[in-house]
């Protein structure tokens, strides 16, 4: 017998035992063991069924379970993942990495109570949360739930010319926050000394707060990554000294405070290089993917605050754009029109018709995760 077929035994049951005034025979270990295998969005509909199942599927205990169960789930089969042309929420296109499943990828639609015109812009996704911005308004949005609320606005929106934002989560407060940093650039794209100023909001507390501390030496922010691992938010920052060269600018969300990490020596220089350096995350730690034109790709792994060379791509055919590395550890990148993805076990590279890379473009992909995760202190505008 199928699994929802289970579930509909089970909740006919227990409208008949409610009907009657009766209790629930079924153990919650057993319970648990059912709907922890449900999706996000049906686990939520079972919350309606009794208050004791809205209290059993709402402990966060159990919302923790399913997240871990939805993602082991997720190694072992196809991933789902969501491209953002041009870091456009509009403009979302979602993917399988194998195709093994014939089914179409449906996922819920933007609520109509945001703007559209290709105005959302993606800041980043933890945990099954997307993070984006319309205009000076921050969203907190779940797919799997269609769950959104607007973020109150930030303190100042008026210091600096440019905003770069991330969306992180902050594991030793169990709490999620979006960083906004205000910037005002010169004719050159460097940084205006004393323009940078950086806000944090924290979902837990509910509020901004300005967080002192970035580096003040830093020239320039390259933002193409949006990487937040291990509880920290990184920046791929150019700095001038003597030549120019790259650095890594990390924020602590727990503590909220700011600290450089240096890369691999011979990768620091700047100046004249055909070396194209990339911020990403593979296996739950901060990596480096450092490509030479025509060349070999190294990815270099943050391990015990010392680098380590992970292993060497092969030379691809053309000019790539490394994007980064999916949860399961295939390599994406755009190549010409296309994005493609390498398989180091494989050996074998698959490029994704009909999904097209823009060539110089921000295009970002993230990994779509089925989650229950909404941080109680959200209001959510909910269309299940």
């Amino acid at each position: 017998m199928s699994l929802q077929k289970n579930i509909e035994i089970i909740c006919s049951r227990k409208r008949a035992c409610a009907a009657a005034n009766a209790d629930n025979n079924v153990p919650d270990d057993v319970l648990w063991n059912i709907f922890i295998r449900l999706p996000a969005k049906q686990v939520a509909q079972m919350r309606c069924v009794s208050k004791p199942w809205n209290a059993l599927l709402s402990q966060q205990s159990f919302i923790k379970s399913h997240l871990d169960h939805r993602s082991i789930r997720r190694m072992n089969d196809d991933e789902i993942l969501l491209v953002f042309k041009d870091g456009y929420l509009d403009f979302c296109h979602p993917f399988l990495t194998k195709n093994s499943r014939s089914s179409l990828i449906q996922l819920p639609k933007l609520p109509n109570s945001t703007p559209s015109c290709g105005s959302s812009i993606f800041i980043g996704s933890v945990n099954g949360l997307i993070c984006f911005a319309d205009y000076h308004v921050i969203h907190i949005w779940n797919p799997s739930l269609s769950a959104l609320t607007p973020l109150p606005s930030y303190t100042n929106t008026t210091i600096g010319d440019d905003m770069l934002f991330r969306f992180g989560f902050d594991p030793l407060n169990d709490d999620y926050k979006v960083v906004k940093i205000s910037l005002s650039l010169d004719e050159h794209g460097n940084i205006v000394q004393r323009s940078l100023e950086v806000e944090v909001y924290s979902l837990r507390k509910g509020f901004w707060e300005l967080v002192i501390g970035f580096p003040s030496h830093v020239s320039m922010i390259c933002n193409n990554d949006e990487v937040c691992v291990d509880g920290h938010a990184y920046w791929l920052c150019l700095v001038e000294d003597m030549f120019m060269r790259e650095t890594i600018v990390a924020f602590d969300l727990a503590h909220e405070t700011f600290r450089e990490i240096s890369l691999p020596n011979y990768m620091e220089d700047y100046t004249g290089s055909d070396r194209l350096n990339v911020l990403g995350v593979l296996s739950q730690k901060l990596c480096v993917i450092s490509c030479i034109h025509n060349g070999d790709c190294e990815v270099w792994l943050l391990m015990d605050h010392k680098w380590v060379k992970h292993h060497v791509l092969p030379p691809f055919d053309g000019k790539i754009m490394p994007i980064g590395f999916t949860p399961n550890n295939l390599f994406l990148f755009g190549i010409g029109r296309h994005l493609a993805l390498y398989d180091p076990d494989a050996a074998a590279v698959k490029l994704f018709n009909g999904i097209m890379n823009t060539p110089h473009s921000f295009t970002k992909v993230v990994p779509y995760v089925d989650s229950l995760i909404w941080p109680p202190t959200l209001r959510a505008i909910n269309h299940l």
